[in-house]
C-alpha cells in the first residue's frame, strides 16, 4: 500500500508531462533571401489598413495585431525606392490569426490517441499601388496567403502561443515568395533593377 502512494503521484505527474507540448518559438524571425523590391518611384508610403477579426477573442486579436505588424516591417525591409516618379502606397488590407476548434471526427481511438482538436487559420494580404504625385493609380500588385496549423489537444497556452508564432514566420516566408511573382508579374515597367 505504501508504494503504491508513491507510485500513483509519479504515475500522475508523468501523464500530465506527456499530455502537454513543448513548441519553441522560432528564434530569429524571417528574413528574405532575395534582394530587396526596388521600385521605380521617389517615395514608398507603409499603410496598415487590417481590421481585428469580429469573431474569436482578445487573444486572436492581439495574434492578429501582432501578424499584422511582423507583415509591415518585413515589407518594410523588403520594399525600397529606386527613384523615379509618384509613389508606392504599401497597404496590408488584411492580417489576421484565428484559433479555432477542428470540425470533430468521431473515431475508435479518441480516448487513448492524442489528435489536434484545434487549428490556427492565418491569412495575410497585401496591395502594392503605384501612383503619381496628383494620386491617379497606375499599376498595382496584390498577394494574398494563408495557412493552417493543427493544435493538439491538451496544449499549454505557451505552446499555443509558441505555434502561433511560428505561423507567423511561416506567412511571412509565403508572402515574400507570392509578393515576389506578384511584383514581377504586375510591376514590370515599375523595378528598377
Amino acid at each position: 500500500m505504501n508504494s503504491l502512494l508513491r507510485i500513483v503521484p509519479l504515475a500522475l505527474t508523468l501523464w500530465l508531462v506527456a499530455c502537454t507540448v513543448g513548441v519553441e518559438p522560432p528564434e530569429h524571425p524571417y528574413a528574405s533571401s532575395r534582394g530587396p523590391i526596388v521600385l521605380a518611384v521617389e517615395e514608398v508610403i507603409f499603410e496598415d489598413r487590417s481590421t481585428p477579426p469580429s469573431e474569436g477573442n482578445f487573444i486572436d486579436r492581439r495574434r492578429s495585431r501582432e501578424l499584422a505588424e511582423r507583415a509591415q516591417s518585413f515589407l518594410k525591409s523588403r520594399l525600397q525606392a529606386g527613384g523615379g516618379s509618384g509613389v508606392a502606397r504599401v497597404v496590408v488590407e488584411k492580417a489576421v490569426l484565428l484559433e479555432r476548434p477542428k470540425p470533430e471526427q468521431a473515431g475508435y481511438l479518441d480516448p487513448v490517441v492524442r489528435e489536434a482538436d484545434r487549428v490556427l487559420d492565418g491569412s495575410v494580404a497585401v496591395r502594392i499601388a503605384i501612383e503619381d504625385w496628383s494620386g491617379i493609380e497606375r499599376a498595382f500588385a496584390r498577394a494574398e496567403v494563408a495557412r493552417l496549423r493543427p493544435i493538439l489537444e491538451n496544449t499549454s497556452v505557451a505552446s499555443r502561443d509558441a505555434e502561433a508564432k511560428r505561423l507567423v514566420e511561416d506567412l511571412v516566408a509565403q508572402l515574400d515568395e507570392a509578393l515576389q511573382k506578384s511584383a514581377e508579374d504586375n510591376l514590370s515597367a515599375f523595378l528598377a533593377f
